[in-house]
């Protein structure tokens, strides 16, 4: 009887196990499978490229030659032949100014000088007169002596006032200002009636060929002479990097590749 009742037990057991298996088993059987997620990869073709950084100034398109015009002399202006932003040739005339001061004093020179020959013609004539009657023994050495240097200072004098009247002509010449080279007429200081004298400014004069300056603070990546610079119409090289800072800040010169349409100092 005992044996009987232990095997009953062990057989619902075994019954239980098989049937908790085949559920198991359903259960997997009935299980949805996964599907695999696609996921969707852009790709593009690798190429070999230049990247460029770029960095902004505020850049002053000036002259590359400027020249200050004013007077070798103290005298009135007469007229101002140009008028601002005029193009010029060179040896153009600019300025003219009032040389009725010189002109008297080259006449009086002249007159003197006049005067100065026809002594010298005199004294010419003197000598020669003295040197036949020297020879023949009706004059004394002293008087032919004094006649030698009578000719020697009326010569002098002579050659003496014709170097003055060279120098009136060429001051003469100031008082006609050209143009020393070809450009553009900038800012007219003086006007007609106004004195002009050494070192004033009476009009400035520009050079075609332009150039641009700016000011950056030097770091790493240093701006360097070469480098190129792109601004609105244009494009250009940097030619220079000078020395003397301003306000702490390094100035750098560019080169536009041609002209800028814009006036000086923009």
């Amino acid at each position: 009887m005992k044996k009987i009742i232990l095997i009953i037990p062990l057989v619902l057991l075994l019954a239980g196990g098989v049937l908790l298996l085949r559920k198991r088993r359903q259960a997997i059987e009935h299980t949805p499978t996964a599907s695999p997620i696609t996921y969707q990869v852009r790709t593009v073709q690798p190429q070999t490229m230049t990247v460029v950084r770029k960095r902004a100034f505020l850049a002053r398109l000036e002259p590359r030659t400027a020249a200050q015009i004013a007077s070798r002399l103290t005298a009135r202006i007469r007229a101002v032949e140009v008028r601002e932003s005029d193009r010029v040739r060179r040896g153009e005339l600019l300025v003219r100014l009032d040389d009725q001061d010189l002109q008297t004093s080259r006449r009086s020179l002249v007159a003197q000088r006049e005067a100065a020959k026809q002594q010298l013609e005199y004294s010419a004539a003197l000598h020669r007169r003295n040197q036949a009657l020297f020879k023949v023994g009706g004059l004394a050495r002293e008087q032919l002596e004094a006649s030698k240097v009578t000719l020697a200072r009326a010569r002098s004098s002579v050659r003496e006032l014709e170097e003055k009247i060279a120098a009136l002509d060429n001051q003469l010449g100031y008082a006609n200002i050209r143009a020393p080279f070809a450009g553009t007429v900038g800012t007219i200081h003086l006007r007609q009636g106004d004195l002009a004298s050494p070192g004033r400014t009476i009009l400035t004069l520009n050079a075609p060929e332009q150039k641009l300056t700016f000011s950056f603070m030097p770091g790493r990546e240093s701006i360097r002479p070469g480098q190129e610079v792109r601004f609105e119409g244009g494009s250009g090289k940097i030619s220079r990097i000078y020395d003397d800072a301003s306000h702490g800040l390094t100035v750098a010169e560019a080169i536009p590749d041609q002209e800028v349409p814009l006036p000086a100092a923009s």
